[in-house]
């Protein structure tokens, strides 16, 4: 192959911030549900009144959601760490190929980095559609807790 692989240089360190930026956002999301099961199961929710000894339907079912939430996003938490990791393991290769590792510049080591790239080019929007669905379900699984009656 005479062509440069497309994540040699910064697309390499630019996808890797966006994967911990994802990661962030995953984080942020899965502690503000956290938060707000604490909140309910504290009483201190108004919207979702709390008596452990008989949940009203509403609060039952939104934290439901916000468990369910929490399990989808730490599921999700293991892939983007599996993608980060493959793509910091894609700057050491990088690094290795400048520095004329010759195992890295060999033929071989350039059709290696042209699939990795392949792989990461396709792994980064399934990633983010997957998210998408999910944001997607659990919002209009909220929508319809909403529209329940408070009792």
């Amino acid at each position: 192959m005479n062509s440069m692989p497309i994540l040699d240089g910064p697309p390499v360190f630019i996808l890797l911030a966006v994967v911990v930026g994802l990661a962030a956002y995953v984080r942020q999301v899965s502690l503000g549900a956290q938060n707000l099961i604490d909140d309910i199961e504290r009483g201190a929710s108004n919207v979702y009144p709390y008596d452990p000894t008989r949940l009203a339907q509403r609060t039952s079912a939104k934290l439901n959601l916000l468990r369910s939430t929490r399990k989808s996003l730490k599921g999700l938490t293991h892939v983007l760490f599996l993608f980060m990791t493959f793509v910091a393991v894609r700057v050491f290769v990088y690094a290795r190929s400048r520095m004329g590792w010759t195992m890295l510049s060999s033929v071989f080591g350039e059709v290696a980095r042209h699939w990795f790239d392949l792989v990461a080019s396709i792994a980064l929007p399934l990633l983010v559609i997957a998210m998408w669905i999910m944001h997607s379900r659990a919002r209009g699984k909220d929508d319809k807790i909403r529209r329940m009656p408070l009792t």
